[in-house]
């Protein structure tokens, strides 16, 4: 995703796989909860990427290299 013009709203549910960020800000809703499942994982370029979400959950992996995450 890369877009930061993305309108949905509620949880962000990361089963399997990688979701990959692109750069830019709040790509995900604010207000969104993330669940990360054991084996997926997300990750955000490098680039300036800035995230805010609700909480984050869940036995996967998160790669934030140089990027700021907020919960």
């Amino acid at each position: 995703m890369n877009s930061t013009g993305n309108n949905y709203t509620g949880d962000t549910l990361i089963n399997t796989g990688t979701l990959l960020l692109g750069p830019g800000t709040n790509i995900l809703p604010n207000g969104t909860a993330v669940t990360i499942a054991s084996g997926a994982s997300l990750a955000l370029t490098a680039g300036g990427n800035t995230e805010q979400i609700a909480s984050l959950s869940g036995a996967g992996s998160i790669n934030i290299g140089d990027n700021l995450f907020k919960t």
